[in-house]
């Protein structure tokens, strides 16, 4: 009987457990630290540019401002996307499995097999270790 091998997806999900939510939560508010610490660079860029505007041509000026404003815009965005993420993380209850991305795996595929079966594929992991595989 004639067979392939074809790459498949596999979900990999993560079981919520109060490690794992402390430890996202944690991951979350550095980098909303570090998000917090640009917009504060942006904004000394800001102050800096306002002071020796009146060295620079307008036109300059009104350029660099409209960039960092744009830049500050971004950061403001993303810190508003983080602390939302953080809420949303609070919400998870223990137990719960949440879906970290996808990786690819071969399979070996002939006639006869059940399609479904073979492309869903999920791995679930608890605090680092794999619990079961689908």
């Amino acid at each position: 009987m004639p067979n392939i091998t074809i790459k498949r997806p596999v979900i990999i999900k993560i079981k919520v457990t109060e490690k794992f939510k402390s430890e996202t939560i944690e991951q979350i508010e550095k980098a909303l630290e570090r998000v917090n610490l640009e917009i504060e660079q942006i904004e000394f860029q800001e102050k800096r540019i306002s002071y020796n505007a009146e060295k620079q041509l307008k036109q300059r000026y009104l350029n660099l401002r409209q960039q960092m404003e744009e830049e500050k815009k971004k950061r403001l965005e993303l810190k508003t996307k983080l602390l939302e993420k953080i809420e949303e993380v609070k919400k998870w209850e223990i137990g719960l499995e949440v879906i970290e991305g996808t990786m690819e795996s071969l399979v070996e595929v002939k006639e006869g097999d059940d399609w479904d079966r073979i492309m869903k594929s999920e791995i679930i992991i608890e605090d680092g270790k794999v619990i079961e595989i689908k």
